[in-house]
Formats: structure tokens, C-alpha cells, sequence
């Protein structure tokens, strides 16, 4: 299950983002209400994009947590990938809250390691070591595999297009549908305007951009399809100044091309 990120930023931007000064490391609230994790001392790094798991205060059983873009933790909701959470925003299943044992007396994980082996059972039977007695069904350790699955798709992709030199965004639903978004801050709407009308521009376009793009989206299909996702991989290009689409691709295939449609 789950994907995550750790945003960077100065605690400048920190405190003015979450409409607080920084505090010491852990739950912080802000004065919407709304609560985020810090994960430093400063605060000028915290929990977001996907699910957590955080123990409490002197407490070696973690739980896990769903942060969104901005580090905002939810609570008493569906999370984009499908789970439970309670009013606490805290996972639930079948109305108990998932629990593991810390393992190594850590305080907060990023929920894409291994946390099969320290789920406490709904007897909270563990050996200490972070072995814990598990019954599980065909499906669920199915169920299990598929969300681990997801959850690594989400890292690779996410540190991929970190490398790509756009502006991007993306969702993941839980059938892995995926639908990326792409901005050229450096290409405005004035220049795709140019390779409508002028030939040596547009030739440019035919025969270097698109094809570096459609490069770009068939690598990104082709790392959906090697994790064995159902569903389709979207990839759309924007500009980066007025979000007008200049290219859409599903699954490798153009379906839209500003320029020459």
C-alpha cells in the first residue's frame, strides 16, 4: 500500500504555508486546524504525499497516518488510494486500527518498507522481535502484494519525473490508472501559437519536440506496464504559464496534439 514523498523546504516557507512558527519535531496544528507531522527539529521538513506510519509518544506500536501535498494529515475519510481512515487519521480495517510494532525504536517510517513483519494481530501477538503471529487468507496476502506493488510504483515514478526537468504532478487510483501531468514553464502559449503558423517552427515541432515527448511518455508507460498495473497510463504536456494541453497520450498513443490538430 502507499507512496511517499518528503518535501524540503526552507522554515520560512514552512511557516508560511502551515500559518505557523516552527516548533519542536512531531504533531503540529495549525490555526485552520488542520494537523501535519514535522520530522526535524525545525520543522522545515514534514510527512506528505501518502501514508506514514508515526508511534506516539513513548509508544512502541506505530500507527499509520495519510498526508496529502501539503502535509496535511487526513482524517475521517477515504484516501485516494482506497483505505479507511478514522477521525484521528489513523488506518483502519474492518474498524480496528492497524497496528506493528516500531522496529528498531523508529518514531515515524515512510510507509514503502516492509511492515508485513511487525502487523500486530487482532490479539496483539507479537514475539518482540518483530515477528508477529498473522492469519492470513490467500486474498488478503493477495490484496497485500498488489497495494505493495502500487506503493512501489508510486516511489519509482515519483523520483523519475523528479529528474525530468518539468513541473509535474500525478494520481495513482487503486486499480493503478495512472494520469501524469507535465508544464514547460519556458514554452508559452505564444510559442505553440508560432509552430501553427510558421513552417521552419513547425518543423521543429514535428520532427524534435513531439518525438523527445513521445519518447517521454512511452518510457513512462513502459515503467507502469513492467509493475503489471492494470488500468491506463495518461501522459499529458501543458504550458507552464496558462495550463493549455499541448500534447495527451494514453498509454504510449497520442490522442491530441495542439499543434497539428
Amino acid at each position: 500500500m502507499k507512496k511517499n514523498v518528503l518535501m524540503v523546504f526552507a522554515a520560512a516557507v514552512l511557516s508560511a504555508i502551515m500559518g505557523l512558527s516552527a516548533y519542536a519535531m512531531g504533531w503540529q496544528q495549525d490555526s485552520a486546524g488542520r494537523y501535519w507531522y514535522g520530522t526535524n527539529e525545525d520543522n522545515s521538513q514534514w510527512c506528505s504525499n501518502g501514508w506514514w506510519w508515526i508511534s506516539g509518544a513513548n509508544d512502541s506500536l506505530m500507527k499509520c497516518y495519510y498526508f496529502d501535498e501539503q502535509g496535511y494529515m487526513l482524517s475521517n475519510t477515504t484516501t485516494p488510494d482506497g483505505y479507511q481512515v478514522n477521525a484521528d487519521g489513523q488506518w483502519i480495517s474492518n474498524g480496528e486500527i492497524v497496528l506493528i510494532a516500531a522496529p528498531e525504536q523508529q518514531v515515524f517510517l515512510q510507509a514503502g518498507f516492509d511492515y508485513t513483519p511487525y502487523l500486530i494481530t487482532d490479539q496483539g501477538n507479537s514475539d518482540g522481535n518483530g515477528d508477529a503471529s498473522r492469519n492470513q487468507t490467500a486474498d488478503e496476502t493477495g490484496e497485500e502484494e498488489r497495494l505493495q506493488k502500487l506503493q512501489n510504483y508510486r516511489q519509482d515514478l515519483d523520483l523519475a519525473l523528479s529528474k525530468m526537468g518539468y513541473l509535474y504532478s500525478f494520481d495513482i487510483d487503486a486499480d493503478g490508472n495512472t494520469n501524469i501531468e507535465l508544464w514547460k514553464t519556458n514554452f508559452r502559449l505564444d510559442n505553440a501559437k508560432m509552430t501553427k503558423i510558421v513552417p521552419s517552427v513547425r518543423r521543429i515541432w514535428i520532427n524534435t519536440l513531439k518525438p523527445a515527448f513521445s519518447d517521454l511518455s512511452s518510457s513512462l508507460t513502459e515503467t507502469h506496464d513492467m509493475y503489471g498495473l492494470d488500468g491506463t497510463c495518461v501522459v499529458n504536456l501543458y504550458t507552464g504559464d496558462t495550463r493549455t494541453l499541448l500534447l495527451s497520450y494514453e498509454d504510449g498513443e497520442c490522442l491530441y496534439d495542439y499543434v497539428t490538430d
